[in-house]
């Protein structure tokens, strides 16, 4: 081959073993995709006729495909399953497949939309094609048009969700080209790796095992006290702390076939203020809200919570870090109290600042991370194995992910998206999740949870929004 030709191109993507990890753990009571609901201003998204521009918005997403090209690639697996799946061109692609559009009958209220959300959310994906899908649901009782977006948890984590949303849209109403913009390069997939060759590809991923662990290990050792502790912080959080909460929480059972949602949105500039007078964070004010939230519903209810002192799994990006910007997941996990026994919201945001700050400083993230990047030593078969546990996992009551979205306006066929709605989905025994999406000047909570573990998701979100404002008018 002349030094000038590139090589040809792999037929396949590799998955990595966080990725493949979301799709052995999926059940059909927890499908495991994540979704963002948007809502536009409806004129420009509607023709002469008043019928939403299905056409026109298949062209723009179409057009926008090559900026994200695992949205066009499907799963395939290696034979008997000696290796992880992999992505490969979904050679029968067709656009009409993945975005469609639904109407909402009469009255169309909030309700409505949010059963909608949560009906279309516990669908799960076909994994013979690509695993996302974009519906635009018409019949918004104030003429808006709402986006509905799902996508698989194995395609992206947080942030990188919230750029392949970003994707379709544009930064002004009418950018160049407008609404007849010039469709990239034709588009030919890929034929799809013959099953010697994914074989051949699992067997060279176990021979480069031993290299990636002397690696590490290698990293380790230039620093031992550090990975070391980092590895027994986990450890000690996981062996120690759990057992005392794992008989008092009140939420972990394992999730059903229902969901609930319900979202609040707030002024995000208050609640920056709020927190940086206490040196916290903006995802410390949440977190800190939800736990006096949750204190106020549960008590409520009838629950103890005097004593009660809840877990959340909070995603860390480690794309900062590591200046990836490879697709699918870059993430870590901290462990953060919820101190729902705190009577005081300052006390409560105290001690979510301290907790969080602590376990960042003891490297909590990375090391999970090593955890995750541990799981390619498993078979593939064990992985599925492991994702079992989850439905009797003693740690965490609740998921809480804050991702930071676009602080400009964005625009959708010339129509404004007013409002972005994040949905994070269940998984194991955890049946409440809690996603803050920034957007412009507001900040949207949304909870999603399993009815049967958390039925007040209606009062919840609006004691989050409560507990917020509280606790900006106290500092101030």
């Amino acid at each position: 081959m002349d030094e000038h030709t590139a090589p040809p191109l792999r037929p396949f993507e590799p998955m990595s073993p966080l990725d493949a990890g979301f799709l052995a753990v999926e059940t059909a009571r927890a499908p495991l995709h994540a979704g963002a609901l948007a809502i536009f201003e409806g004129d420009r998204l509607r023709d002469a006729a008043g019928r939403v521009r299905l056409t026109a918005a298949r062209h723009r997403i179409e057009s926008r495909l090559h900026l994200v090209p695992r949205l066009r690639m499907r799963l395939a697996t290696v034979p008997l399953g000696l290796g992880l799946p992999v992505w490969v061109d979904d050679e029968t692609f067709s656009i009409e497949r993945h975005v469609r559009t639904v109407a909402l009958p009469p009255p169309g209220d909030t309700r409505q939309l949010t059963e909608l959300c949560t009906t279309f959310m516990m669908r799960p994906l076909d994994r013979r094609h690509p695993l996302w899908e974009v519906w635009l649901v018409d019949g918004l009782a104030d003429g808006r048009v709402a986006m509905l977006e799902k996508i698989h948890h194995s395609m992206v984590d947080g942030v990188a969700g919230v750029a392949t949303g970003a994707a379709f849209l544009d930064l002004e109403a009418e950018p160049a080209g407008g609404d007849d913009e010039a469709w990239p390069p034709d588009w030919t997939p890929r034929r799809p790796p013959s099953p010697m060759a994914l074989l051949a590809h699992a067997a060279g991923e176990q021979l480069r095992l031993p290299a990636d662990l002397a690696g590490a290990a290698a990293r380790a050792a230039r620093a031992p006290l550090g990975a070391f502790r980092r590895l027994a912080g986990t450890l000690d959080l996981v062996g120690s702390e759990a057992p005392d909460v794992a008989h008092r929480s009140p939420l972990r059972r394992p999730v059903g076939y229902e969901r609930a949602l319900a979202w609040t949105t707030l002024e995000l500039e208050p609640i920056r203020r709020a927190g940086h007078q206490l040196g916290a964070t903006v995802n410390d004010v949440v977190l800190a809200g939800l736990a006096g939230a949750m204190r106020a519903v549960l008590e409520a209810r009838g629950e103890p919570v005097d004593r009660l002192r809840l877990q959340a799994a909070i995603p860390v990006d480690l794309r900062r870090a590591t200046a990836s910007d490879e697709p699918g997941n870059q993430v870590a996990v901290l462990i953060a109290p919820l101190p729902v026994d705190e009577d005081t919201a300052g006390a409560r945001l105290g001690q979510v600042r301290d907790a969080v700050a602590g376990h960042r400083r003891h490297g909590e993230a990375d090391a999970s991370a090593m955890i995750f990047d541990s799981l390619r030593l498993l078979p593939s078969f064990a992985v599925a194995t492991a994702g079992r546990v989850l439905e009797h996992q003693p740690v965490v009551d609740v998921i809480v992910t804050n991702v930071p979205g676009p602080p400009m306006p964005l625009w959708f066929l010339g129509a404004r998206m007013e409002a972005c709605i994040p949905i994070v989905p269940l998984v194991g025994n955890v049946g409440l999740g809690v996603a803050a999406l920034s957007y412009g000047d507001h900040l949207t909570v949304s909870i999603l949870a399993d009815p049967a573990t958390f039925p007040e998701v209606d009062a919840l979100s609006r004691a989050v929004r409560r507990e917020i404002e509280s606790l900006e008018a106290w500092l101030t």
